[in-house]
């Protein structure tokens, strides 16, 4: 048997931030479900595989009695189809939706991509993305309604589709906005030219369409606005929001136009834009010039958007440090006031820069962020133009510094020491109590991609005690304290040898050391040599039962 101590190998070269005061929510997930082996346990976590095929989640909606809806699709041979999967509140699949909570719905063609979707009303769900339609070539907006158990609504469009083919080659779908009079916006990209960063190739769309999902030709020109940032790069949606009068603010930059990944080639470093437009389409002339707003020295992007009650606006992003070679990433948040001036109460005049480093130096990369009373929270991953190993958030207080009760320094980051692993984050959400935040998006094992949630507690940001979760017949630890090298498991209720896997955390939540093997119920050897002194727990767990308990180190 072979110990895999990946996360000590991953600490002496990825520079990056680790959780202190918070945890992944122990009492959330679904805990066997994480990939292969299959009977790894990993609380705080639940991990949705639609019959090993690739699966990816874009948005996460709350139901009134708490489940959850992961929204994306679900890819093979390629192929793909629209899927959700519906949990129950602690995280668990909820099996009345179907076989571990998920729904694939089969719309009829070869490829069809789900990249947003919202809840409609209150028992609706809209979804939207793109297809391939036969005999062409490229994809067209699809939008799809269905109930909250995956059912087409056919009052909606086409039996419960709308298929929007604007003169572009390639149109997606990326952001959705229900109305408060039931009408909804749609936001995307629409790509023209040779290839995506061709100079006028990319714009932004916005369109509105009726209820019924009909465009509304009263918005915009025939329905639908479009914007181009720059003369000399692509332009794609970064984030949406809409103003409580209905005006609609965006921001973004240069992404790859499928399915919205950034490209990381810049070719004239176009600032950080953001737009206003009057709920007709009209640019807005109370917001920066004639409804445009860019950041000064940001050459980047901006991802995500959050507006306060009052009309101030946060937007966050990445810029580059020009300074510094070879150029690092920095994750920028920056505070408006409502008329687009930066507010110079915030941070340092307005603007928050932060470098991150992430697990390969080269920076992370902000997709959410959202307020809760006088606390920021930005969800990020890191490295914005490769693997992304880690993923966490900036909490910022409301004068725009870091949060020093939160996580480590203002900063909670989750790391997985299992092999060959990666995390897409693509979405957080705050619950509906305003007490925990969800990160949802998929993560990559051995290449093959699986829908993912997890919850953190935010309600105290004192430090979060790791829940132990003693198995049935109790678990024996000994010598404790271990003053050597090796300790000894018991498991006094184990006859038989059993397929276990063994995971030994810090404080954090940290995995420190895994290994898969047989355990018996006496003398189960294990080497303890590299652990540092301190207070661990140590897991044994397969698909039936978990057995945990704790180990003080004291060399």
């Amino acid at each position: 048997m072979k110990y895999l101590r990946l996360l000590s190998f991953a600490l002496s070269f990825f520079p990056f931030h680790h959780i202190n005061s918070q945890v992944v929510d122990s009492t959330f997930g679904e805990p066997f479900s994480y990939g292969q082996p299959q009977n790894v346990y990993i609380p705080g976590i639940t991990a949705c595989d639609f019959d090993e095929r690739d699966d990816r989640s874009y948005s996460m909606l709350f139901l009134d009695d708490g489940r959850i809806i992961l929204a994306g699709h679900t890819a093979w041979d390629g192929e793909s189809d629209f899927a959700f999967a519906r949990l129950l509140p602690d995280g668990t699949y909820d099996q009345t939706a179907g076989p571990d909570g998920e729904v694939r719905l089969d719309l009829g063609y070869q490829n069809d991509s789900c990249l947003a979707a919202v809840r409609y009303q209150s028992d609706k769900v809209l979804m939207g993305g793109c297809v391939s339609l036969p005999g062409q070539t490229g994809y067209a907006n699809l939008l799809v309604r269905t109930d909250l158990d995956g059912n087409l609504d056919t009052s909606f469009g086409n039996q419960g589709q709308v298929i929007i083919d604007l003169p572009g080659f390639r149109e997606m779908v990326t952001k959705i906005l229900p109305l408060p009079g039931g009408k909804i916006i749609i936001a995307g990209n629409v790509y023209y030219g040779p290839s995506y960063q061709y100079p006028d190739s990319t714009f932004i769309f916005i369109g509105r369409l009726h209820p019924g999902g009909q465009v509304d030709s009263t918005f915009g020109i025939n329905g639908f606005l479009y914007q181009r940032f720059s003369n000399c790069n692509s332009t794609l949606l970064g984030d949406i929001e809409i103003y409580d009068d209905g005006s609609v603010l965006i921001t973004g930059g240069g992404y790859h136009p499928y399915p919205g990944i950034y490209a990381g080639e810049i070719v004239c470093d176009p600032s950080i834009t953001l737009c206003r437009y009057l709920p007709d389409g009209e640019p807005d002339p109370g917001f920066g010039f004639n409804g445009v707003v860019t950041l000064p020295f940001t050459a980047g992007r901006g991802n995500a958007l959050s507006i306060y009650e009052d009309g101030r606006v946060l937007v966050s992003g990445v810029t580059k440090n020009f300074s510094v070679e070879p150029n690092p990433i920095i994750t920028l948040i920056a505070r408006l006031l409502p008329n687009g001036t930066l507010d110079s109460t915030f941070s340092n005049d307005g603007i928050f820069r932060q470098y991150e480093p992430g697990a390969f130096g080269l920076g992370s990369d902000p997709v959410s962020i959202t307020i809760t009373g006088q606390d920021i929270f930005v969800a990020y991953h890191d490295d914005p133009v490769g693997s992304h190993l880690t993923f966490g958030i900036l909490c910022l207080n409301g004068n725009g510094q870091l949060n020093t009760d939160f996580g480590n320094s203002g900063i909670f980051s989750y790391y997985n020491s299992y092999p060959l692993t990666s995390y897409a984050l693509k979405e957080m959400r705050l619950s509906p109590d305003k007490q925990k935040l969800y990160f949802g998006g998929w993560y990559t094992k051995l290449l093959h991609k699986n829908m993912m949630v997890s919850r953190l507690n935010i309600s105290d940001m004192n430090p979060t005690a790791v829940v132990e979760r003693p198995g049935t017949n109790g678990m024996k630890i000994y010598p404790n304290p271990l003053r050597e090298g090796i300790f000894y498991v018991d498991l006094p209720g184990l006859t038989t040898l059993e397929d276990f896997s063994l995971c030994i955390r810090d404080v954090a939540g940290r995995a420190i050391l895994f290994r898969d093997g047989q355990f018996a119920g006496h003398q189960n050897k294990i080497d303890a040599s590299l652990l540092a002194n301190g207070v661990y727990f140590v897991e044994l767990s397969n698909r039936n039962e978990c057995y945990t308990g704790k180990l003080l180190v004291q060399r």
